[in-house]
């Protein structure tokens, strides 16, 4: 018999439908009735893609005597975390206080009837483990301190509750003083983490791709001619495309790797990743025109193309890591697997032990595999890691690097079959503003750079598709399933804005389109009207307007993804100057000189305010293009790695904009582009090499 989430539009939330558990979803219906019954709460967050979710849901979800508990001794709901950051981010930073760890999925949490938590734990198994008690002896001494220590439990509540408050206080009141010499350090506490033998940056076991640290690394070693910034970007890109966290056989990032080598990731594809991935692939082709990076942001078009994209033109949140309940089965293989897969070709039998070495050489296959899932029932099993390069594999082979391409590319396409007819892993098919906005910029970006026609149509694509489903009149939708119609609205958190407009202005600077650039101006005025607090002068997370009684957070920290707030500091620089609007600037700078305090308190934790904070204190590089009806000059300045620009294109058709700074340089009648900096402009260029120059002369420095 199917629960209340039935009724929801969520996959996650669908996946826990048939379970025994009485699940309700975040609703007032639960919360009045665990006052009407006096009985806690028990809210478990967690999404689609989440192999620990999956094992719990298998695990104790599914399980009668465990349901049955449940039931009847607490008001169950589920929360997918997706549709919902704005409860997920609360209750983290309530972990965060309570154990001092930084948490996770599947996020438990047991709270009072109005919310408020008294304590929260991730993954716990059914049954004994020697590192953790089990889910059921928790459950019962929760039930035992509810009915006898409940007034302790209320103190529990009541402090995390403050602590919550303290900290954005923390950031409020906080000033910072903003200069190069801000930036400079942060470099260098950056530079003490980097992973000078496998790339990335370690902390702890895992390792995370971080892509706005390594776009500020490379934006700041181009600046400041640091030749070993740009170099360690490279290297780690270089270090995770011949990883297992890239897909070797169909392309796109998984979320991140157990390991400091990039060997095994967690095998969930989010599209969040794919959109940092790209952009950053686009910006290390356009400043080393290098076609390895081409080719990877040709492959990740590919991937996004056939594996995320609807109908509607917007694209899927994610890919699950499970199929046949076994954690990365789609993506391992056997020497046996690969062996089957050539002899399904259409290879010649006496050529397949050939085709079977280059693959072993290439990937470094073992018998034994490098591999092994949780559940143990994958044995021999290898994720696929680039060990040997193509020169490499012809002087083992003694044949021509020409031939070694041409069998390696016909044994990914072999390997690509064979695992079309493996069941699929499952995919999350409600699209998300923020993610898809993300991916607008990246695509934007990209076409920017490298001129491929489809990641404009797909950006555009994107666009369309939120201005004209999620975009209201007051409102901004977070999130919509086209396989699952219901009449309930979630409605957008901080990200989904500041990521939107974000994306809009990317539109404008691209297109042209000044219609983007006015959308933009109207999601900040709704944004302002949702999240901004004119005393505080900050943006917080959830919208102010939300019926959440569990206070509310300052997110400044990047995490899996750039932090929104931080964003929002560049947005509204570009908006100030494109509209010229004062104000936004200075709303810019108050932003600017209250976050900078907490980075310099967590250095490494906020590269996107430091990104943002470049801008601010190099003053953006102003590209003035007059009269480039054929956009020539405009693909070939646009296509070079410019990391703080603002551009205007004059003459302007169809809408009202008037820029001071165009005065004086619409004088020529012949194309041309200028180099403007602090009001300070340099003489009209024809040739794109020496507005380079001038550029690279001007804009950057030895540090």
């Amino acid at each position: 018999m199917a629960n209340r989430l039935a009724k929801e539009s969520s996959d996650y939330l669908l996946k826990h439908s048939t379970n025994p558990v009485d699940w309700f979803p975040w609703s007032d219906e639960a919360f009045e009735l665990a006052k009407k019954l006096d009985k806690p709460l028990f809210i478990s967050i967690g999404y689609f893609s989440c192999h620990w979710c999956s094992v719990m849901e298998r695990e104790s979800f599914t399980d009668n005597k465990t349901a049955n508990f449940m039931n009847k001794h607490f008001i169950n709901i589920k929360v997918d975390r997706e549709e919902m950051p704005d409860i997920d981010k609360i209750y983290q930073r309530y972990y965060n206080t309570l154990t001092g760890s930084s948490g996770g999925w599947p996020l438990n949490i047991y709270a009072f009837p109005d919310g408020l938590p008294f304590y929260i734990v991730t993954y716990l198994p059914k049954n004994f483990s020697l590192r953790s008690k089990t889910f059921m002896a928790l459950n019962k001494e929760i039930i035992s301190s509810w009915d006898h220590e409940r007034a302790e439990l209320m103190n529990i509540g009541t402090a995390l509750f403050r602590n919550l408050e303290n900290f954005n206080k923390f950031i409020i009141k906080s000033k910072a003083q903003i200069d190069d010499e801000f930036l400079v350090d942060q470099i260098i506490k950056v530079q003490k983490q980097m992973d000078l033998v496998h790339g990335g940056i370690s902390i702890g076991s895992t390792k995370f791709p971080r892509f706005s640290l390594l776009r500020y690394m490379l934006k700041e070693g181009h600046i400041r001619n640091n030749d070993k910034l740009m170099k360690f970007v490279e290297f780690t890109f270089t270090k995770m495309s011949q990883g297992g966290i890239y897909d070797q056989i169909r392309g796109g990032l998984c979320r991140y790797s157990v390991d400091r080598k990039w060997t095994i990731p967690h095998f969930e594809k989010m599209l969040y990743d794919q959109a940092g991935w790209l952009r950053l692939a686009s910006d290390l082709y356009s400043l080393t025109k290098n076609k390895f990076y081409y080719n990877i942001i040709l492959d990740t078009i590919y991937f996004l193309q056939n594996e995320m994209l609807d109908t509607n033109g917007a694209f899927y949140s994610s890919i699950d890591a499970e199929t046949n309940d076994i954690e990365g089965e789609y993506y391992a293989f056997t020497l046996k697997d690969i062996k089957n897969s050539l002899k399904s070709s259409n290879i010649e039998k006496s050529q397949i032990k050939q085709y079977l070495e280059i693959a072993t050489i290439r990937y470094g296959l073992t018998k034994n595999g490098n591999f092994s899932d949780p559940s143990k029932k994958l044995k021999g099993a290898n994720i696929l890691n680039i060990k040997k390069s193509i020169s490499e594999i012809s002087k083992i082979m003694s044949i021509s690097d020409l031939e070694v391409q041409g069998k390696l590319e016909y044994i990914k396409t072999s390997l690509y079959n064979y695992q079309n007819q493996r069941i699929k892993p499952g995919i999350d098919t409600k699209q998300i503003t923020a993610w898809n906005a993300m991916l607008a910029t990246s695509l934007f970006e990209t076409y920017q750079k490298t001129s491929i026609e489809s990641a404009l149509s797909l950006s555009l694509g994107i666009i369309d598709f939120l201005l004209n489903n999620h975009l209201e009149e007051n409102n901004l939708i977070r999130s919509t399933n086209p396989k699952i119609k219901v009449d309930k609205k979630i409605f957008g958190v901080l990200d989904d804005y500041a990521f939107f407009i974000e994306a809009l202005i990317t539109g404008f600077e691209v297109t042209d389109n000044s219609l983007y650039l006015n959308q933009a101006n109207k999601v900040l005025k709704l944004m302002n009207y949702h999240f901004y607090n004119t005393q505080d002068q900050i943006y917080y997370f959830n919208n102010k307007h939300a019926n959440i009684n569990l206070g509310n957070i300052i997110a400044p920290m990047d995490h899996s993804f750039q932090s929104s707030i931080s964003v929002q500091v560049l947005n509204l620089l570009k908006l100030g100057k494109y509209l010229d609007d004062e104000l936004l600037i200075t709303q810019a700078q108050n932003l600017l000189l209250t976050l900078s305090e907490v980075s310099i308190e967590y250095p490494g934790s906020m590269p996107e305010l430091l990104i943002s904070a470049g801008y601010f204190l190099r003053y953006p590089s102003e590209l003035i293009i007059i009269n480039d009806t054929e956009n020539e000059i405009t693909k070939k300045a646009l296509s070079q790695y410019l990391p703080e620009k603002l551009v205007y294109r004059w003459p302007r058709s169809n809408d009202n904009i008037e820029w001071s700074i165009i005065e004086g340089k619409d004088k020529i009648n012949h194309p041309a582009i200028y180099l403007c900096e602090d009001a300070k402009c340099s003489l009209p260029f024809t040739n794109i090499n020496d507005f380079m120059n001038y550029y690279l002369q001007t804009r950057t420095k030895v540090q």
